[in-house]
């Protein structure tokens, strides 16, 4: 298996339900990813693995909603209506896109439109484990997995490689990949010229307040202007937080805290 099918290895596992599960159920993990999808459609429970009566009148909630026989029993196929916004990415195909990081936008701002985000607890979650290759809990900030992922993904649909080499959570060592191969860029050498502006698709990494050699958060840019770039980035919130809820748009000003990643 390639760096770049583990993509589709990791987004199949979130899909993968084979048992039905009902009011009682043992199967705490299961009932947690039930939970979590509830949460994420706008059914509103506890993630707690525990399938008792809230679990089940939110079940049958969305059961009622999507015209489904209401029944409170999650089956293959209820699960797989809980969890389509990931279905929806195996609909993505390349179309006329031929470049990796141009297909890892048209992902990402896919993954917005689906509502992309946490359920469950701080970077916890479906989207959060999609992200970060199978991991989440409080400390897995998932922006650099975010990036990640959508270039694994566009370059697995695309029959390539990721252009940065391999999948990181970490936004140092996107910085240290991008260095290595020739794509990084400074804020200064941007700011001054010597370097282009940051295309669609490219990427921005945050540096600490006090600390030039420590990037704290990323995301993709998707339109530049004379003093401002507009992003699409995940891990974040309507506040521009680094550690957030979900996937976002936003607007950020070209200034001496933003080095880019120029693929």
């Amino acid at each position: 298996m390639s760096r770049a099918e583990k993509s589709l290895k990791y987004l199949e596992a979130e899909l993968k339900f084979e048992q039905s599960i009902r009011r009682g159920s043992r199967a705490r993990a299961s009932v947690k990813r039930v939970q979590e999808w509830l949460c994420l459609q706008g059914e509103l429970v506890v993630v707690d693995g525990d399938f008792g009566p809230a679990t089940e009148a939110a079940v049958m909630r969305f059961q009622t909603r999507r015209k489904l026989p209401t029944t409170g029993v999650v089956t293959p196929k209820v699960f797989k209506a809980l969890a389509s916004p990931l279905l929806d990415l195996k609909t993505i195909t390349p179309g006329s896109t031929t470049a990796v990081p141009a297909l890892a936008l048209r992902v990402a701002k896919r993954c917005r439109v689906l509502h992309a985000r946490e359920a469950g607890g701080d970077n916890r979650g479906p989207w959060v484990r999609l992200f970060n290759y199978g991991q989440d809990g409080p400390q897995l900030y998932w922006c650099a997995g975010f990036v990640s992922w959508c270039l694994d993904y566009a370059a697995y649909l695309l029959g390539k490689e990721n252009p940065l080499g391999k999948h990181t959570l970490s936004c140092d060592e996107l910085q240290s990949l991008a260095n290595s191969r020739g794509f990084f860029a400074t804020a200064k050498d941007v700011r001054t010229g010597v370097l282009p502006k940051p295309k669609p698709g490219n990427t921005f990494l945050l540096t600490h307040k006090s600390n030039k050699n420590d990037w704290i958060h990323t995301g993709f840019v998707f339109r530049s202007h004379d003093e401002t770039f507009e992003t699409l980035e995940g891990n974040t919130n309507d506040d521009g937080s680094s550690n957030g809820y979900g996937v976002f748009k936003r607007t950020r000003s070209f200034n001496n805290r933003y080095d880019f990643i120029l693929l």
